[in-house]
């Protein structure tokens, strides 16, 4: 009896022991910690979702793209006052902050500088505030919001079998009736796991497995106009004592009746993948002293150097700042150059930036023919003033449309009386200004059928031929929608020409010959 009471007692502390993982407040991320998170290609190979106790999860086939890097600090030190915020000042409000330097841009709407603050106890760690700053079409707003009711992240100690729950609710508010957002969210976490997982960065033999599932609720107003929409998700979340944060995360969104997974994240050192700079700004037409904000999209980059091609600035035309903004005091095109840097790799990108003086523009143009013959050309000239966007209409022409601000000649195979328009504009207004022109049918439209003259496509060698002409022949294709796609002076010889770059499909022929004008569909197989 003795010896089955002892047996007894070791399968239970064994028992005991395959359960025993717990996370503690104590393990979780403190002031000056920095925590790098390998994001990794979508696998449908690997099952994220079962779980188990003395499970091992074996992930360790999943290959990373790009890096997140997030910094927990003091919430003092996320660039306010104490008269700015005082409420991040109060540590018995919060005592932790993270940030991840992400930008967010849609449109000319910019979040850039986000902050979480969160109050970290022994017992949870809870998300009770935000900052970030907010860039709409220039304008810059700085917005902070504390929660109505905290977002209870994580409740302590992590242990096998734990279940929880809470509601948290924040409202953002910009006056003017510009930006409203309420947004509710419902969290569960459960813990239904413990055992071993294996990642790239290394084996965890003593992890804890939660599923934290939440139910987000947004209703998101825009100048007055509003929308509500649910979004649900869940993270599946590894947690090991002997790291500061997850040392993986899932990330499953909600779709139907299924969680798709949409993001797949792995604690790691820091990695130098490759970085890819890329930038926007607004607005988009800058006049003389606006200031323009550049908003830094690149990835896989830490370190920044901007050149705005802005040398009467001064100092002021480089910066080492992620979003930085810039004034330029003068009209002109200024190429800005962004060099984005991880480590010993590095990307640059330059894009033109066109400044206008201020002034409405006003619309002008020459063209180098009022009164033409049918299948001639015409050059248009712009002469505009504080232009910076310019639209071409010509009617009874080819190409019909320009966006170019001295377009190519166009032609006109038709006679008649026709409207050359250019509307130009920039950040301060429109304006715009209309020619009419004459062509004059000169020639004599001629049918093939009462003529010598044959036109046939070969289909086999890719090529249009041309008999019973002699001399100069003056040849354009156009496509069905009237562009031009292929033209061609044949002075003598070979009469053939090459249409092996054109897509099959239906086409117009025509040619100049001996001041006659000769028109045929033809179709390329």
């Amino acid at each position: 009896m003795v010896k089955w009471s002892f047996i007894l007692s070791i399968v239970l502390f064994s028992s005991i022991v395959v359960n025993a993982q717990t996370y503690i407040s104590d393990n979780y991320a403190s002031i000056g910690d920095t925590v790098y998170l390998t994001k990794c290609e979508l696998n449908s190979e690997n099952n994220y979702d079962t779980s188990g106790s003395n499970f091992t999860w074996d992930f360790s086939n999943v290959v990373g793209q790009s890096q997140d890097r997030i910094l927990f600090k003091n919430p003092t030190q996320t660039g306010f006052t104490i008269l700015q915020y005082p409420y991040i000042f109060n540590s018995n409000n919060v005592n932790l902050a993270s940030s991840d330097g992400k930008t967010i841009a849609i449109g000319g709407i910019q979040q850039t500088n986000v902050n979480n603050y969160l109050k970290k106890t022994t017992s949870s760690v809870e998300q009770r505030a935000s900052s970030f700053d907010l860039s709409i079409n220039g304008t810059s707003l700085s917005i902070k919001n504390t929660f109505t009711s905290a977002d209870v992240l994580y409740k302590f100690p992590i242990n096998y079998g734990n279940i929880d729950s809470s509601n948290a609710e924040y409202s953002i508010y910009i006056p003017g009736n510009i930006y409203f957002r309420q947004t509710i969210l419902k969290r569960k976490n459960s813990v239904d796991g413990t055992g071993t997982l294996i990642t790239p960065y290394g084996t965890f033999s003593d992890v804890l497995r939660m599923i934290s599932t939440v139910n987000q609720s947004d209703t998101i107003a825009i100048a007055g106009t509003g929308i509500k929409y649910e979004y649900n998700y869940r993270e599946l979340l590894w947690f090991s004592a002997s790291k500061k944060y997850p040392v993986m995360i899932v990330k499953q969104t909600l779709i139907g009746n299924s969680y798709i997974t949409d993001q797949i994240q792995y604690l790691d050192t820091q990695q130098f993948f490759q970085p890819e700079a890329l930038f926007a700004y607004v607005p988009l037409s800058p006049s003389i002293g606006d200031t323009v904000q550049f908003q830094n999209l690149s990835s896989n980059a830490y370190e920044f150097l901007w050149d705005f091609d802005d040398i009467s600035s001064g100092s002021l035309n480089t910066s080492s700042e992620i979003n930085p903004t810039h004034i330029f005091n003068s009209a002109d095109t200024f190429n800005v150059k962004l060099i984005s840097t991880n480590g010993s790799l590095h990307d640059t990108i330059a894009l033109p930036i066109l400044v206008n003086s201020g002034l409405s523009p006003i619309a002008n143009f020459n063209s180098s023919e009022s009164n033409i013959c049918q299948s001639n050309s015409i050059i248009y000239t712009d002469e505009s003033e504080n232009a910076s966007f310019y639209q071409w209409t010509f009617e009874g022409g080819i190409p019909s449309v320009s966006f170019e601000q001295n377009p190519n000649p166009i032609l006109y195979l038709n006679s008649g009386f026709f409207i050359a328009k250019l509307k130009v504009s920039n950040s301060n207004g429109v304006d715009s200004l209309i020619q009419e022109i004459q062509v004059i049918n000169c020639l004599n439209q001629e049918n093939l059928n009462d003529k010598s003259i044959e036109i046939s496509v070969n289909n086999s060698n890719k090529s249009i031929s041309i008999s019973g002409v002699e001399g100069r022949l003056i040849t354009y294709i156009l496509s069905i929608d009237g562009k031009i796609v292929e033209s061609e002076i044949i002075n003598s010889g070979n009469n053939n020409i090459n249409i092996s770059k054109l897509n099959k499909g239906v086409y117009i022929f025509y040619m100049l010959y001996k001041n006659n004008l000769i028109t045929k569909k033809i179709v390329i197989e």
